[in-house]
């Protein structure tokens, strides 16, 4: 069986540990298995070995060297005292708050690690392209950090870049510059000759044309126009026209107002007096008649070469034709009156009440077919005193029922009574 010994050594400076001593021994190696006779199937795994016996105890190492003197080894050099606002721990340096070139040391720096200078009691990174920042080392930079020159700085947020729209060229502005407005729809590449472009004001500078001045001729005001100006018309006679009394082409001059024509204020011209033409009345000739009209009158035709002052019996006149008028009608109501005049018969349309007729005289013979006709509902009907019965016919008494008609033949026997000649009681059609 073999034996070991181990010494144990020093963790860490400080006092001397205590050296101890182990003593083991190995178990003995289990002996090997039989070799399996060649099969298909695998042979049983062999027994582990027994664990061998504990080691003795090792003997007590040798003392340790004597621990560090207490001051702070920072970067090969030794700082013997951290001034305020700093802090070391598990060796390294940081700040604690915002360093002065006398917070950096409170002791002697006996030596300066790489990358470091000591500028007047201040320790400067010569190394500008190492990203050590304040207190440590830093090995990434995270988004929106850039670092440049040993100098740490934020990316700007938000905006990163502006581009020139339609109405707009600048290109695209990533950091600073000038948005221009094309004009009219347009990028004006040049300026034409006339035009100048002042603190974004397009200005003409020539004279635009041949034109030097304009003078305000016959009938306008205005005088010499060599800049700016204004014409107008110029003023003419009161009670006068503006215009070209000649009979071809002329320049347009004051015309004056003659008699018994005047001008009003809103430009209205009207007749004072009447006319003086030569027509001073007009006759009525053959053919027509209205007499002599000498101011206004009506001219009308006479008929059939002569004039007709009245219509005789039996006639009409409608719309300028003369006529045999062969038919009046009346609607009758409690009394009702026929006017014989110009006509032969007529028809009497019974209303809803019972009636008295009444007849106008006429001519001597006159003859006039009356036709009474009931309504819905049949009336009683009375003729009046205008009218006159014989020993054959006696009376009159109108047929009672509804829609019937009676048909009575009238003759004027002395100009003022109608003699009942005939009447046919409810005759249809």
């Amino acid at each position: 069986m073999a034996r070991y010994a181990g010494y144990g050594v020093p963790e860490a400076p400080g006092p001397a540990p205590e050296l101890l001593r182990y003593a083991g021994y190995g178990g003995p190696t289990g002996p090997a298995g039989p070799t399996g006779a060649a099969s298909t199937v695998p042979g049983p795994t062999g027994a582990t070995g027994a664990k061998g016996d504990k080691g003795d105890t090792g003997a007590t190492g040798a003392t340790g060297a004597a621990g560090a003197d207490g001051t702070t080894v920072w970067n090969v050099g030794t700082v013997a005292a951290l001034g305020t606002h700093l802090s070391l721990a598990t060796g390294t340096l940081d700040a604690t708050g915002f360093l002065t070139a006398q917070e950096w040391s409170a002791g002697t720096i006996t030596a300066l690690g790489a990358n470091l200078t000591n500028s007047s009691g201040t320790l400067v990174a010569t190394d500008t392209n190492t990203n050590v920042w304040n207190a440590g080392t830093v090995t990434t930079i995270g988004s929106g950090v850039t670092l440049s020159a040993g100098t740490l700085t934020s990316a700007p947020d938000g905006v990163t870049s502006v581009v020139a729209g339609a109405g707009l060229h600048a290109g695209t502005i990533t950091s600073a510059g000038t948005l221009l407005a094309d004009w009219n729809g347009g990028t004006v590449a040049a300026l034409g000759t006339g035009v100048s472009l002042a603190g974004g004001t397009l200005s003409a500078t020539g004279s635009g044309g041949s034109v030097t001045s304009v003078v305000a001729g016959a009938g306008l005001a205005g005088g010499t126009i060599a800049t700016t100006g204004t014409v107008s018309l110029g003023t003419i006679a009161a009670a006068s026209l503006f215009g070209n009394p000649g009979t071809g082409a002329a320049v347009p001059s004051a015309i004056a107002i003659g008699s018994n024509i005047t001008l009003s204020s809103g430009g209205t011209l009207s007749a004072s007096a009447p006319g003086t033409g030569s027509v001073t009345s007009v006759i009525s000739g053959a053919g027509l008649h209205a007499g002599t009209i000498t101011s206004a009158g009506t001219l009308l035709a006479d008929w059939n070469g002569g004039t007709v002052t009245a219509l005789g019996n039996g006639l009409a006149i409608n719309s300028g034709t003369i006529s045999a008028d062969t038919q009046g009608t009346i609607a009758a109501t409690a009394t009702g009156t026929i006017n014989p005049a110009g006509i032969q018969s007529c028809l009497v349309n019974m209303g809803t009440v019972d009636t008295t007729l009444q007849c106008s005289p006429g001519y001597l013979g006159q003859r006039l077919r009356m036709e009474l006709k009931q309504g819905a509902t049949a009336h009683v009907v009375t003729l009046g005193t205008t009218f006159a019965f014989g020993l054959e016919i006696t009376s009159y008494t109108a047929t009672a029922t509804a829609n019937a008609r009676d048909l009575l033949q009238l003759i004027c026997v002395d100009g003022t009574h109608w003699a009942v000649a005939a009447i046919n009681h409810g005759f249809s059609v």
